[in-house]
Protein backbone atom coordinates (compact mmCIF):
# COMPACT_ATOMS: atom_id res chain seq x y z
CA UNK A 1 0.00 0.00 0.00
CA UNK A 2 2.99 2.45 1.14
CA UNK A 3 4.49 2.04 -2.61
CA UNK A 4 1.75 1.70 -4.62
CA UNK A 5 -0.94 3.88 -2.69
CA UNK A 6 1.15 6.35 -1.47
CA UNK A 7 4.50 6.59 -3.24
CA UNK A 8 6.36 5.64 -0.39
CA UNK A 9 9.91 4.76 -1.63
CA UNK A 10 10.60 1.37 0.08
CA UNK A 11 14.30 0.22 -0.57
CA UNK A 12 14.87 -3.24 0.43
CA UNK A 13 19.48 -2.72 -0.53
CA UNK A 14 19.80 -1.23 2.89
CA UNK A 15 21.51 -3.97 5.40
CA UNK A 16 19.46 -3.62 8.09
CA UNK A 17 20.32 -7.05 10.02
CA UNK A 18 16.95 -6.98 12.34
CA UNK A 19 17.70 -11.14 12.78
CA UNK A 20 20.73 -13.17 12.99
CA UNK A 21 22.11 -13.92 9.59
CA UNK A 22 24.45 -17.28 10.29
CA UNK A 23 23.09 -20.04 8.95
CA UNK A 24 20.28 -21.74 10.81
CA UNK A 25 19.12 -18.84 12.00
CA UNK A 26 16.31 -17.25 12.03
CA UNK A 27 14.76 -15.47 8.85
CA UNK A 28 16.16 -12.49 8.10
CA UNK A 29 14.43 -9.13 8.21
CA UNK A 30 16.39 -6.48 6.51
CA UNK A 31 14.04 -4.60 4.66
CA UNK A 32 14.66 -0.49 4.80
CA UNK A 33 12.55 2.25 4.26
CA UNK A 34 14.65 4.70 2.80
CA UNK A 35 15.79 7.10 -0.25
CA UNK A 36 18.98 7.03 0.85
CA UNK A 37 21.87 4.62 2.18
CA UNK A 38 23.83 6.96 4.60
CA UNK A 39 22.89 5.03 7.77
CA UNK A 40 23.24 8.55 9.70
CA UNK A 41 19.62 9.74 7.69
CA UNK A 42 16.30 9.78 8.72
CA UNK A 43 15.14 7.27 6.48
CA UNK A 44 11.21 7.58 7.85
CA UNK A 45 11.01 11.22 7.67
CA UNK A 46 12.87 11.47 4.10
CA UNK A 47 11.06 9.42 2.72
CA UNK A 48 7.62 10.22 4.50
CA UNK A 49 8.29 14.31 3.83
CA UNK A 50 7.31 14.48 0.05
CA UNK A 51 4.74 12.43 0.18
CA UNK A 52 3.13 14.47 3.17
CA UNK A 53 3.61 17.73 1.18
CA UNK A 54 1.97 16.28 -2.17
CA UNK A 55 -0.95 15.73 -0.08
CA UNK A 56 -1.14 18.60 1.13
CA UNK A 57 -1.05 18.14 4.93
CA UNK A 58 -0.82 19.90 7.50
CA UNK A 59 1.29 18.89 10.51
CA UNK A 60 0.92 20.43 14.05
CA UNK A 61 4.34 20.27 15.88
CA UNK A 62 5.09 20.60 19.79
CA UNK A 63 0.85 20.10 19.91
CA UNK A 64 0.10 16.32 21.71
CA UNK A 65 -3.55 15.56 21.76
CA UNK A 66 -4.85 15.43 25.30
CA UNK A 67 -8.46 14.35 24.91
CA UNK A 68 -10.73 12.55 22.06
CA UNK A 69 -13.94 14.51 21.43
CA UNK A 70 -17.39 12.43 21.10
CA UNK A 71 -20.44 14.01 20.21
CA UNK A 72 -24.12 13.18 22.38
CA UNK A 73 -23.81 9.27 20.68
CA UNK A 74 -20.19 8.29 21.66
CA UNK A 75 -19.17 9.20 18.21
CA UNK A 76 -15.09 11.03 17.98
CA UNK A 77 -15.27 14.02 16.14
CA UNK A 78 -12.31 15.45 17.08
CA UNK A 79 -9.46 16.16 19.79
CA UNK A 80 -8.03 18.43 22.27
CA UNK A 81 -4.49 19.30 22.18
CA UNK A 82 -2.44 21.34 24.15
CA UNK A 83 -0.54 24.07 21.20
CA UNK A 84 2.66 25.91 22.56
CA UNK A 85 -0.02 29.06 22.81
CA UNK A 86 -2.43 27.29 24.65
CA UNK A 87 -5.24 24.96 24.10
CA UNK A 88 -6.66 23.55 20.76
CA UNK A 89 -9.87 22.18 19.84
CA UNK A 90 -9.66 20.04 16.25
CA UNK A 91 -12.89 19.30 14.27
CA UNK A 92 -12.58 16.09 12.15
CA UNK A 93 -14.03 16.20 8.70
CA UNK A 94 -13.91 12.39 7.84
CA UNK A 95 -12.65 10.48 11.12
CA UNK A 96 -10.45 10.71 13.82
CA UNK A 97 -6.94 8.13 13.13
CA UNK A 98 -5.57 7.37 16.07
CA UNK A 99 -2.07 6.01 16.27
CA UNK A 100 -0.72 5.10 19.56
CA UNK A 101 2.54 3.95 19.41
CA UNK A 102 3.52 2.24 22.49
CA UNK A 103 4.03 2.92 26.40
CA UNK A 104 7.40 2.04 27.48
CA UNK A 105 7.89 5.33 29.55
CA UNK A 106 4.41 4.74 31.29
CA UNK A 107 5.48 3.13 34.42
CA UNK A 108 1.97 2.47 35.74
CA UNK A 109 1.10 1.15 32.61
CA UNK A 110 4.06 -1.24 32.11
CA UNK A 111 3.65 -2.71 35.49
CA UNK A 112 -0.02 -3.18 34.78
CA UNK A 113 0.84 -5.44 31.18
CA UNK A 114 3.98 -6.19 30.53
CA UNK A 115 5.01 -8.98 33.21
CA UNK A 116 8.87 -9.29 33.32
CA UNK A 117 10.71 -6.66 35.38
CA UNK A 118 11.94 -4.04 32.51
CA UNK A 119 14.90 -2.53 33.11
CA UNK A 120 14.87 -0.24 29.97
CA UNK A 121 13.42 0.48 26.34
CA UNK A 122 15.00 1.57 23.06
CA UNK A 123 11.26 4.07 23.00
CA UNK A 124 12.23 7.53 22.92
CA UNK A 125 11.04 8.95 26.15
CA UNK A 126 8.00 10.33 24.49
CA UNK A 127 6.42 7.60 24.27
CA UNK A 128 3.84 7.37 27.34
CA UNK A 129 0.60 5.49 26.06
CA UNK A 130 -1.17 9.09 25.18
CA UNK A 131 -3.11 7.39 22.29
CA UNK A 132 -4.02 4.54 24.80
CA UNK A 133 -5.09 6.69 27.42
CA UNK A 134 -7.55 8.81 25.69
CA UNK A 135 -9.15 6.11 24.17
CA UNK A 136 -9.57 3.77 27.13
CA UNK A 137 -11.23 7.49 28.70
CA UNK A 138 -13.94 6.53 26.56
CA UNK A 139 -14.56 3.51 26.47
CA UNK A 140 -12.18 2.04 24.09
CA UNK A 141 -11.37 -1.87 24.63
CA UNK A 142 -7.71 -2.71 23.80
CA UNK A 143 -6.60 -5.72 23.75
CA UNK A 144 -2.78 -7.41 23.32
CA UNK A 145 -1.27 -5.16 25.67
CA UNK A 146 1.16 -7.69 26.87
CA UNK A 147 3.09 -7.83 24.05
CA UNK A 148 6.35 -6.53 23.42
CA UNK A 149 9.70 -7.54 21.85
CA UNK A 150 12.14 -8.88 25.22
CA UNK A 151 15.93 -8.34 24.76
CA UNK A 152 17.70 -10.48 27.57
CA UNK A 153 20.05 -8.35 29.49
CA UNK A 154 22.52 -8.94 31.94
CA UNK A 155 23.11 -6.40 35.31
CA UNK A 156 26.89 -6.03 37.20
CA UNK A 157 25.93 -6.82 40.74
CA UNK A 158 26.71 -2.71 40.75
CA UNK A 159 23.82 -2.19 38.94
CA UNK A 160 26.03 0.12 36.46
CA UNK A 161 26.96 -2.33 33.67
CA UNK A 162 24.00 -3.39 31.31
CA UNK A 163 24.67 -6.29 28.40
CA UNK A 164 22.80 -6.95 25.68
CA UNK A 165 22.94 -11.32 25.51
CA UNK A 166 20.52 -11.44 22.88
CA UNK A 167 23.63 -11.60 20.10
CA UNK A 168 25.45 -14.00 22.44
CA UNK A 169 23.03 -16.36 23.38
CA UNK A 170 21.95 -16.72 19.58
CA UNK A 171 25.64 -17.96 18.87
CA UNK A 172 26.25 -21.33 17.87
CA UNK A 173 27.22 -23.37 20.84
CA UNK A 174 24.97 -21.17 23.13
CA UNK A 175 21.76 -22.33 24.66
CA UNK A 176 19.15 -21.16 27.58
CA UNK A 177 17.94 -24.11 29.78
CA UNK A 178 15.46 -23.48 32.82
CA UNK A 179 16.32 -24.12 36.78
CA UNK A 180 15.73 -27.77 35.62
CA UNK A 181 18.70 -27.86 33.35
CA UNK A 182 15.66 -28.38 30.36
CA UNK A 183 15.94 -26.39 27.06
CA UNK A 184 13.18 -24.51 26.11
CA UNK A 185 14.00 -22.65 23.11
CA UNK A 186 14.92 -22.28 19.58
CA UNK A 187 17.76 -19.75 21.02
CA UNK A 188 18.49 -18.90 16.61
CA UNK A 189 14.52 -18.31 16.19
CA UNK A 190 13.56 -14.58 16.16
CA UNK A 191 14.51 -11.91 18.70
CA UNK A 192 10.02 -11.69 19.46
CA UNK A 193 9.74 -15.05 19.77
CA UNK A 194 12.86 -15.91 21.83
CA UNK A 195 11.49 -13.10 24.05
CA UNK A 196 8.15 -14.62 24.44
CA UNK A 197 9.88 -18.14 25.41
CA UNK A 198 12.41 -16.74 28.22
CA UNK A 199 8.93 -14.44 29.80
CA UNK A 200 6.93 -17.81 29.96
CA UNK A 201 9.51 -19.39 31.09
CA UNK A 202 9.90 -16.77 34.30
CA UNK A 203 6.43 -17.14 35.03
CA UNK A 204 6.00 -20.79 34.80
CA UNK A 205 6.87 -23.43 37.13
CA UNK A 206 10.92 -23.59 36.33
CA UNK A 207 11.53 -20.14 37.20
CA UNK A 208 14.64 -18.35 36.53
CA UNK A 209 16.76 -18.62 32.86
CA UNK A 210 19.99 -19.99 32.59
CA UNK A 211 22.48 -18.97 29.78
CA UNK A 212 25.03 -21.35 29.03
CA UNK A 213 28.05 -21.39 26.10
CA UNK A 214 30.16 -24.25 24.93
Amino acid sequence: YMIDELGVPINSNNDIRDYYFYEGSGVDRNIGLGITENPEDNWWTDSLAPVIDSYGLDIRYETPATKLITDQSGRVIGVEAEAPDGTRYYRATKGVLLTTGSFDHNKEMVERYILPPIVGTMCPPEITGDGHLMAMEIGALVNHMDGCYHIPVAISEEKTTLANMLWWTASPGAIYVNREGKRFVDEAAVYDEVGKALRNNVYSKSGLTYPLSG
